[in-house]
This record gives C-alpha cells, sequence and structure tokens, in this order.
C-alpha cells in the first residue's frame, strides 16, 4: 500500500504537535522481505523540531544509509 502526500503531511503534523520527546516516526515497508533475524530490512526516520519548524529525514536499507542535509529556511548546507 502506498502513502499519498496526504498521508505524509498528517504524519508530519502528528510529529509536529507531538511532545517534544516524541518527534521522530520511524517506519518500515511491508512490501519488503524481512532480514533472517526477522527485522526489517529498511527504515525511515522523520523527525521534526516544533519550536524550529525544520524535520530531518534518514534511509537505511542494505545499500547503506542516506540523510538529509540543509539549512534552516530551506538553504542547502554547503558540500
Amino acid at each position: 500500500m502506498s502513502g499519498t502526500a496526504d498521508d505524509v503531511d498528517a504524519v508530519i503534523n502528528d510529529l509536529l504537535a507531538s511532545p517534544a520527546d516524541q518527534d521522530m516516526a520511524e517506519l518500515h515497508s511491508l512490501e519488503r522481505t524481512l532480514l533472517p533475524s526477522g527485522f526489517p530490512d529498511n527504515e525511515l526516520l522523520v523527525g521534526v523540531d516544533s519550536t524550529l519548524q525544520v524535520g530531518a529525514l534518514e534511509f537505511m536499507d542494505a545499500d547503506g544509509n542516506v540523510v538529509s542535509r540543509g539549512l534552516l529556511g530551506g538553504s542547502r548546507a554547503p558540500a
């Protein structure tokens, strides 16, 4: 089952409205094969800071990790 843009907005809005110690969601695809250990082979972390109105994304799978990078106001950080 694929999520919609409204689903993404709902997750982010829920995180922004949550207490400061509940500012991250851990998501896994149910359409991918589990590892032999029984754990998912993938992970998407969505984190927010409601005070600064910023967020971060992290994706992990067998090929490695990718993390979002940027500055306040949407400007991209220098490489």
